[in-house]
């Protein structure tokens, strides 16, 4: 039996009669972190209910080495780090121009996308937010675009559009946005969670900011100009999960 997410095998485990697989999603294993990156105690019973249950499986799988990392030492040699996959035939490159055309956008604006939720708190809209403001003392044009509920089909063209994704989540399992990101061969700015530093390892233009130090907003303007300027040199990086 497969359980996709700790909580689905908390009922799984009821059924002895065959193996038991379990896919971990992120926060399940990691918490679930509020905007300034706190896990309450409720997130921390559930963590460590999912941890301790964890015993109960034949095999698990997670995201991320830092995912595998918060299992029982015991168990990780049975676990699997398998990343979700791309769909390279749905996100890739795409003429710029064409899909600012599509979209509306102006053609000589500096583009920033975040796609996520800005209602998640650990998605840290708040901080993508101040990076942008920060930057727009040097790069007046920047204008920051959210792609909240948009149709999955749209998010290429979006990609495509934009100059870089700004993501500046606090906890991810593997994101994948980024991945999504890379094979559109969009540059990329974030904060160091889940497997993002290793994504983006040899990516250029793209950068792994420190969220919380006080220069980590200045860093992040910084790295978005060396990105708005090199829109004609992104340089795809093809994605592959390592075994």
């Amino acid at each position: 039996m497969h359980a996709h997410s700790g909580e689905a095998a908390l009922a799984a485990a009821f059924y002895r009669r065959i193996p038991l697989l379990v896919s971990y999603l992120g926060d399940d294993l990691l918490g679930t972190p509020d905007a300034a990156a706190r896990i309450s105690r409720a997130s921390r019973v559930r963590r460590f209910v999912v941890r301790r249950h964890s015993r109960l499986a034949s095999r698990t799988i997670t995201k991320s080495r830092e995912m595998e990392a918060a299992l029982p030492p015991a168990l990780r040699a049975r676990n699997s780090v398998l990343p979700n996959g791309v769909d390279t035939s749905v996100f890739r490159p795409q003429d710029r121009l064409a899909a600012r055309q599509e979209l509306g956008w102006d053609s000589d604006a500096r583009v920033v996308l975040f796609a996520a939720d800005p209602a998640v708190p650990r998605k840290r809209f708040w901080l993508a937010r101040a990076a942008v403001e920060h930057a727009r003392a040097e790069l007046p044009t920047i204008q920051l675009e959210v792609a909240r509920r948009v149709r999955p089909d749209r998010m290429p063209l979006l990609m495509n559009a934009a100059d870089c994704l700004l993501h500046t989540s606090s906890i991810e399992g593997s994101p994948n946005v980024v991945k999504e990101a890379l094979m559109c061969n969009l540059p990329v700015i974030a904060t160091p969670a889940g497997d993002v530093e290793e994504l983006l390892d040899g990516v250029a233009p793209s950068n792994v900011c420190k969220p919380f130090e006080p220069r980590s907003r200045r860093r992040s303007s910084n790295a978005y100009g060396t990105l708005a300027g090199a829109t004609g040199a992104r340089r795809l990086r093809v994605w592959t999960p390592r075994s």
